[in-house]
């Protein structure tokens, strides 16, 4: 051996045994695959997480937008490159679980996750990072994007470099040596930079905040904490605390300091502004404050430059009057969020209160017209349609405020409000009108009929409404819902208890008045553009709501008159909307914002320079269209057809005319249109017989969707002569005009589809189609001719034009193989790689056809050309299918039948797409499979046979037959492909994970639950290959439903399903809004099965039960509580108060309606299956704490509910009897007094004593079986008695009474001066005994002949006595003058509230007895008589 040939050993086997790394894996997106993931569209899903290692690349093609949707961790080795070269725009990643970034990778994605986001050292990110609970950016890891935690904390763990927000529930915590050129906020947590940070923006935090050494922050520093800054920080900004501030040591503070607490400036500080301190301010010798302070003390004034002084609660400069209070605003909803879904917490509030909001019913926002248009503008607004508003829970600050300010901009047409409506609310706060019990501020449109008057309306707690108006045109005054925007602004001053409303900027009307300047207690919940129902809503946009509890100056309303912001401008360019000639799909610009208000009429012919919009679905478009020489725009809201013999700008260039369609657009043969197409639905084309009947689109055609032909045959597709967007498009708020020509992507190559073999004695269909990639799965977006081979045979039609697709035919009298080809020359444009050959469904090696004089044809009727096979229902036999043996007649050369005998041909099956099998199908009884043959019995007569086809799949199969006649002759054939569909759909619902319901339960209305839709055949088995397609099919659900009680619901998120399995769709997050059991519509979602193997749509659609849904919650209304409390709204006679054993009258005009979780009636409720009822329990809170008093005192009489039983009131319930109650009954001897006693309510929703419905802020501890209950009303309790004095008084004169009303104070009975409610009767009197004293022995005395006085019939205690002092003789009650001497005893009928144990036996059932003297008065030893001289 060589010394050469021994190295080359010992190197192979060191090679052999080297441990050596995975390769790299490429994804391209969305043309590969992602490993454990399906793939729908452009949309991944992995079902178990997704794990990207060690260099991995995940490239975007082209300009697609890419979505990977991760159930489990998303964990991705180091040095990735994800999407390098793209934007970040164009992928977006969702995980459940945690996102987990190895070290060195760049990243451009939006990413997303349920759980922790960290990115590990070195990274390079653009995009936005959104994490339920805490992101981690490691060290040197740069983030173009915003980062935000909304459970967690943020951590940038040094040396970071982040443009733009940083937000965080919790900690916001940034470590050394970090630039932020964005915001900081930490909600309810603390903001700390540890060392040498720069900050480019605010920092707001709900605790402390901390600046170390060397950190600088550009804006201001607003704090409900501490601030400390412990060395060498510059601050180019305002710091407002909740606490102390503390400046350690050479700190610089452009701005001014406002605490609520002590400020230190330790040592060689600068604050180059002013000193606001609730507490002391010290400043040593070496610090300077330039400005004032403010302060109670401050230590060594010496080293303010500015005055000091302790005045106006320590707010403001050292003058006699308060400065002004700064717009800080207890709400400020911008609605600048691109879409409303209906979620929690989406309309963001950015007063930095968190009081985020919730859309219902629809409500959604627009950049369409804005107030202020531009950027820097007003952006986006709120849409309302006159049926759904936006909600903000849990505004307790703005419920509470005692003066409050409004501020919106708003436009409506008063022709467009709803006529049958008194009103419209466009912002109210309560569950109700002010004019009703549960209003406390409101701002309404009056109708038209009073004279449209915008009023600014406040209800006081007596209940007395005021108001101020503007725009009432009954009046004189401009109608302001004139289709402009307006600005409103309005206060109310507690203080001065004045309403002042301003309207675009100027003061429109003011009222004062006197009295209580109190406003009436509602439920914490402001509702913007309507209220909790569809009813009485506002039409119009909304835009910039601002309230405070700041009395508004002129100032002020001018300044939130002209705030505007910079607008994030996101129209794409024109021509990236309509990049070529045609594009499917083309998903820009979605979503798009519509006109406010539609065209409700036919649009003129000739159409301006504007913007329409028509809303419905329109079978015609009515006219012929011309256009003025500028751009129109058309809007259709909907589908539409235009119907053949249209001419729509035939004379005007393309640039001139837009039509935009939300539908679906349907084009009918022989129309002309010259313009811009955008449908965001599907593009359904009608083939016209005749070539001059073909349509024709000058301009572009761009569709979301799907295209296919739809409608009567035909031969000749639309052509579309696409022309670049060009200057002076106006593409309006819809696309951005530019004169670039956009590039066009090349054809990779071009593919032919056929059969083989076919028959001398017919033509071969050969379809054409211009592929964009090496799957086929992107279709080249622009027209072609392609040339092809003349020496193949004869062409029908040569060269072909495909728009991606076209068709021809090829004839061949002689048999044998001949090889198809694509000429060079004429074929345009010239594809990037050779052709390929689909050749009966399958990809071939070549591309060649054989032609046979004889063989078999597969058809569905008696004639040769009845190839078209029908398409058939999984498992269901197809029994019209015949084999037929065709030969070429050598004399015709026409086919003809075969007549020699055939009892057996060799079959096999071939599944095209799917393209591959999964099971056999059966044939005449006998299984067929891919790949092999089988031999069937078949029975020709006149050379046709029967055939029974049996296939308990889905998807589109052909058949193959074979056969050797006894001459020697070989037939064969191959079938046209045909579809079969699933039989039904399987609806499978069950509750969410995070429920546990007993029994047939599913979910709460509103509350997540989750369903599987599987694709089944007839004999309910499933059809594994649904889902697999070349476009994948999926399974969705209708939003509307059927439901099993009167009023239907709606499925929301109904179309969310992703594919979870073989024919299995799963969705986690559908809701319902309705209770009770429904009937669900499950559907194919393309609702046209595979549409490329048959004439008619195949749609499949399901109904199922589903169910039962109970209610998400109950909302209680009291109207103020308890009725006939003693001094109730008369405040200034005592403290209300009811006494133990009293009756407590609930208001009969209390209503509980059962809601679902976005707060909306669910007017099902109660079903069939339960009703629930109220129960109570006694409370008393004792230093903030309520406590559980004794139930078994508690007793409810008339409190069984009755529920609504119309639309209107369907789903609320009210007290049957007119006079409810509950009583705390007496246990006998002496309790309580209970300071605050508290009836708790809770409704037993009746499912077997789990409580899962209750009523809504049920804050009172859980007691009995119930888990909490909610307070109806609260009040003192006492335990009482009423006492009767003994009297005495001359013969001759009346007798009046003496008493008092008593209660326990836990120590001793004592007078109850709140009581000037218990009225004592006469009639309540009686004598039970009397004497004459002057006899010896004492006589007896008719006990009728001592009665009180006629007048009055009935006094009411005076602070709690019977007698008010000095009170005349004619206004008490007493005993007529009896005329001698008598003495008798005395009884008063009370109630049991108010009866005692006077005789000791413990029974506490006594009323008060007293004892009555007249002329003489019996004491112990002594008796003394009135007017007895010289005793």
């Amino acid at each position: 051996m060589s010394i050469l040939k021994g190295f080359q050993f010992v190197l192979t086997i060191v090679v052999a045994f080297a441990s050596l790394p995975a390769m790299a894996a490429n994804y391209n997106l969305p043309n590969n695959n992602l490993p454990g993931c399906s793939k729908s569209g452009n949309t991944y899903t992995c079902p178990n997480g997704l794990n990207l290692n060690f260099r991995d690349r995940i490239q975007i093609s082209g300009n697609n937008s890419v979505v990977i949707n991760v159930n489990g961790n998303f964990n991705l080795g180091s040095e990735m490159r994800i999407n390098e070269n793209g934007s970040a725009q164009q992928l977006t990643i969702t995980t459940t679980g945690s996102y987990n970034g190895g070290f060195r990778s760049v990243i451009n994605a939006n990413i997303s996750s349920q759980q922790n986001i960290t990115l590990a050292n070195e990274n390079i990110f653009s995009g936005s990072l959104v994490a339920a609970n805490d992101v981690s950016v490691g060290f040197r890891t740069n983030i173009d994007g915003s980062i935000r935690s909304t459970n967690g904390s943020v951590i940038l763990q040094g040396e970071n470099s982040i443009t733009g927000n940083v937000d965080a529930r919790d900690n916001v915590i940034v470590r050394f040596l970090t630039e932020v050129n964005g915001n900081l906020n930490a909600t309810n947590g603390n903001v700390i930079l540890e060392g040498q940070n720069d900050v480019s923006g605010v920092i707001f935090s709900g605790g402390d905040t901390i600046l170390r050494f060397r950190s600088d922050v550009e804006g201001a520093i607003t704090s409900d904490g501490r601030v400390v800054l412990e060395g060498e920080n510059t601050v180019n900004g305002n710091i407002i605390a909740g606490d102390d501030v503390t400046l350690r040591y050479g700190s610089d503070v452009n701005g001014d300091i406002d605490a609520d607490g002590s400020v230190t400036l330790d040592g060689a500080n600068l604050v180059d502004g002013n000193i606001n301190a609730t507490d002391r301010v010290t400043i040593p010798n070496s610090s300077t404050v330039t400005g004032y302070v403010n302060a109670p003390q401050i230590i060594d004034e010496s080293n303010v430059q500015g005055e000091t002084c302790d005045i106006n609660n320590n707010e403001g400069p050292c003058g006699s009057e308060p400065p002004d209070q700064p717009l800080d605003g207890l709400g400020y909803w911008t609605f600048d969020q691109p879409e409303w879904r209906g979620q929690f917490g989406e309309v963001l509030d950015i007063s930095g209160n968190g009081l985020h909001g919730q859309a219902l019913r629809g409500a959604n926002t627009s950049g369409f017209n804005p107030a202020i248009a531009g950027s820097p503008g007003t952006c986006r607004y709120g849409k309302f349609n006159g049926d759904n508003a936006v909600r903000v829970d849990n505004a307790q600050s703005i419920a509470n405020a005692e003066s409050v300010s409004v501020a919106f901009w708003f436009k409506g047409s008063a022709t467009e409000q709803n006529q049958s409506d008194r009103y419209q609310s466009l912002l109210v706060i309560g569950n109700g009108p002010t004019e009703g019990a549960s209003g406390r501020f409101e701002v309404y449109r009056q109708d038209t009929r009073d004279g449209g008057g915008l009023y600014f309306e406040i209800r006081r707690n007596n209940g007395q409404i005021v108001n101020v108006e503007a725009g009432n045109t009954q009046q004189g005054q401009a109608n302001l819902l004139d289709d402009n925007w307006h600005h409103l602004a309005a206060s109310y001053d507690s203080n001065a208890r004045r309403l002042t409303l301003y309207i675009d900027g100027q003061r429109a009307d003011q009222t004062s008045f006197n009295g209580s300047s109190n406003l009436n207690p509602v439920v914490p919940r402001l509702y913007i553009g309507g209220q909790g129902t569809g009813e009485n809503s506002f039409y119009g946009e909304i835009d910039e709501v601002f309230i405070d509890d700041k009395v508004l100056t002129e100032s002020d309303v001018a300044t939130l008159k002209s705030i505007t912001r910079p607008c994030n401008d996101q129209r794409p360019l024109c021509e990236d909307v309509w990049p070529v000639a045609f594009e499917v799909p083309n998903n820009v610009p979605k979503p798009f914002d519509l006109p406010d208000r539609s065209y409700n009429t036919q649009l003129p012919a000739q159409l301006q320079p504007i913007d329409y919009l028509r809303t419905g679905n329109f079978s015609n478009t009515g006219f012929n269209y011309t256009t003025n020489g500028q751009t129109s725009r058309v809007y259709i809201d909907g589908d539409v057809t235009i119907q053949s013999g249209r001419r729509i700008n035939v004379g005007g260039n393309a640039n001139e005319m837009m039509l935009i369609v939300t539908g679906d657009l349907t084009l009918e043969q022989d129309v002309q249109f010259n313009g811009y197409i955008y449908v965001a639905g599907n593009f359904l084309f009608e083939r016209s017989f005749f070539f001059w009947q073909t349509s024709e689109v000058t301009g572009g055609v761009s569709v979301g969707g799907r295209s296919f032909a739809t409608g009567n045959f035909g031969f000749f597709d639309p052509e579309v002569n696409y022309q670049a967007p060009a200057e002076p498009i106006a593409g309006g708020n819809f696309c951005r005009a530019s004169d670039t020509a956009p590039p066009v992507s090349p054809v990779h190559h071009y593919q032919l589809s056929y059969n083989s073999p076919a028959l001398t004695c017919s033509a071969a269909d050969i379809e054409v189609t211009a592929c964009a990639n090496a799957s086929c799965s992107e279709l080249y977006a622009g027209s072609s001719t392609i040339q092809l081979n003349s020496t193949a045979g004869g062409w029908s039609t040569n060269p072909v034009s495909a728009s991606p697709v076209g068709n021809t035919s090829l004839e061949q009298i002689n048999a044998g193989t001949y090889p198809l080809a694509i000429e060079t020359t004429g074929t345009l444009p010239q594809p990037q790689n050779p052709m390929r050959c689909l050749v009966n469904g399958n990809l071939s090696e070549n591309c060649n056809i054989e032609f046979t004089d004889t063989g078999f044809i597969f058809t569905s009727g008696d004639n040769f050309e009845d190839t078209d096979i029908p398409s058939q229902v999984s498992a269901v036999p197809f029994n019209n299918l015949q084999l037929r043996a065709v030969e070429t007649n050598s004399q015709t050369l026409a086919c003809q039948a075969v007549t020699q005998p055939l009892n057996s041909v060799s079959m096999s099956m071939n599944c095209v797409d799917p393209d591959q099998c999964l099971m056999g199908a059966s044939v005449n009884e006998t299984e067929v499979t891919e790949n092999s043959t089988s031999n069937i019995n078949v029975s020709f007569t006149d050379g046709k046979a029967p055939l029974e086809i049996n296939y308990k799949d889905a998807g589109a199969i052909n058949l193959t037959a074979e056969a050797t006649l006894p001459n020697g002759k070989t037939l064969r054939g191959t079938s046209e492909a045909f579809v079969w569909r699933p039989a039904s759909i399987d609806v499978e619902a069950s509750q969410d994970t995070s429920s546990n319901y007993d029994g047939t339960i599913l979910a709460k209305a509103g509350e997540v639950f989750s369903a599987q839709l599987i694709a089944i055949n007839d004999e309910g088995d499933v059809t594994p290959n649904f889902g697999n397609e070349a476009a994948p099919e999926t399974l969705q659900l209708m939003a509307q439903t059927e439901a099993v009680e009167s009023y239907n619901g709606e499925i929301t998120n109904a179309d969310g399903f992703t594919k979870d399995g073989a024919s299995v769709f799963t969705n986690s997050g559908l809701t319902y809004t309705e209770v009770g059991s429904t009937r669900v519509t499950a559907y194919i979602r393309s609702q046209n099965y595979l549409p490329g193997y048959h004439a008619s749509p195949i749609m499949l659609t399901t109904e199922s039960e589903v169910g039962r849904f109970i209610p998400y919650e109950f909302q209680m209304e009291t109207f103020g509580g308890f009725s006939g409390v003693c001094n109730r709204n008369n405040e200034s006679q005592g403290d209300e108060f009811y006494y133990i054993g009293e009756a407590q009258l609930l208001g009969a005009s209390f209503t509980l309606t059962a809601v679902n979780k976005n707060g909306e009636t669910t007017k099902n409720y109660p079903t069939e299956v339960v009703e629930g009822e109220l129960e109570f329990y006694p409370f008393n809170e004792v230093n903030g704490n309520p406590e559980p008093l004794n139930p078994s005192q508690l007793f409810a009489t008339d409190v069984e509910l009755e529920w609504g039983q119309d639309e209107e009131s369907a789903g609320t319930a009210s007290f049957k009897s007119l006079t409810p109650s509950v009583t705390y009954r007496r246990n006998g001897a002496e309790e309580g007094p209970y300071e605050d006693y508290k009836l708790g309510i809770q409704f037993n929703d009746s499912e077997g004593g789990n409580y899962y419905s209750i009523i809504t802020e049920s804050n009172l501890p859980a007691a009995a079986q119930a888990p909490a209950f909610k307070l109806y009303d609260s009040v003192k309790l006492l335990y009482g008695r009423f006492v009767l004095d003994n009297i005495f008084g001359a013969e001759v004169d009346d007798l009046p009474l003496s008493g008092r009303a008593q209660f326990w104070n836990g120590d001793n009975f004592v007078k109850n001066t709140n009581d000037n409610c218990f009225t004592v009767s006469v009639s309540k009197l009686d004598v039970l005994s009397a004497i004459d004293p002057t006899t010896e022995p004492v006589t007896s005395l008719d006990i009728e002949s001592i009665e009180p006085t006629d007048t009055p019939d009935s006094v009411s205690l005076a602070e709690g006595a019977l007698q008010e002092e000095y009170s005349p003789m004619e206004d008490l009650l007493r005993w007529r003058a009896y005329g001698s001497a008598a003495e008798f005893t005395f009884e008063l009928t009370v109630p049991s509230f108010l009866q005692y144990d006077w005789d000791g036996d413990s029974n506490y059932q006594d009323n008060p007895t007293a004892e009555g003297t007249f002329g003489i008065y019996r004491g112990r030893d002594r008796q003394i008589y009135w007017q007895e001289v010289g005793w």
